[in-house]
């Protein structure tokens, strides 16, 4: 049958009697711990707390287990705090640039080596011109030049060749210039004391020839040039000693 309203209050002595039937529960519970376990009592000097101590205590295995993981955690710790670098790709190059020391000094000269194996042969060297060939000297018509006369000799080399080389002979005379105009040799002299000098004997000159190749030739004239080139020089000097030429 239900009741409407608010629920009815519970006398004191309705929970005296609630908290001592509670109190039997425990205490009997306790006595049933009590009686399961040989070595509990006052006889054997164990309690309850004492038991239940002793049942979690953690075996020597554990605690070695224990001390290993806490040592390899605060080694993998340590480990995380610092870098292991194995390559310089690791590394910035501005860093690196900045991680050279100073020079330091030169060491001491090592001993000489051995000397090594000989090379191998080079090619032979293209052909060089040809040297010269023939050589000849070709001298001047020698002639005597008496005080106030002046002489142009020519040494004219032979067909085939070029000149050298020169040379001449003045005797007192004066050598206005020996030039070698290619094929020939060609000069100005002239003896001139005042009047009444002394003769210059012999004067001549020379042309030193030879075959020449055309690669090593110097020619630059044709012969047509050179005795235009030959009397433009004679005429210069002519006009400037105006002496007598010498038949």
């Amino acid at each position: 049958m239900a009741f409407c309203g608010p629920r009815p209050r519970r006398s004191f002595a309705a929970s005296a009697r609630v908290f001592r039937l509670r109190r039997a529960l425990l205490t009997s519970s306790d006595a049933q711990f009590m009686l399961r376990s040989p070595s509990a009592g006052v006889a054997g000097g164990h309690n309850k707390s004492e038991e239940f101590m002793k049942r979690r205590l953690p075996s020597p295995t554990m605690v070695i287990a224990c001390l290993a993981l806490f040592v390899s955690l605060t080694g993998s710790s340590i480990a995380a705090g610092h870098y292991l670098i194995t390559s310089t790709k690791q590394i910035k190059p501005s860093v690196i640039s900045k991680l050279k020391g100073a020079t330091g000094p030169a060491g001491s000269r090592g001993s000489q080596g051995p000397a090594g194996a000989a090379g191998v042969a080079g090619a032979a060297g293209a052909r060089g011109p040809s040297g010269l060939s023939g050589l000849v000297t070709v001298q001047s018509t020698a002639v005597d030049l008496p005080d106030g006369y002046e002489v142009s000799p020519v040494a004219t080399c032979p067909s085939g060749t070029s000149v050298v080389g020169t040379g001449w002979y003045s005797s007192i005379a004066y050598v206005g210039y020996v030039k070698n105009y290619g094929t020939f040799v060609g000069a100005y002299m002239w003896n001139y004391s005042g009047g009444g000098g002394p003769t210059a004997t012999g004067v001549h000159i020379q042309a030193i020839c030879a075959a020449v190749s055309a690669s090593g030739s110097s020619l630059s004239l044709t012969k047509q040039e050179q005795l235009q080139q030959f009397r433009a020089d004679q005429a210069a000097f002519t006009a400037v000693h105006h002496l007598q030429s010498v038949k």
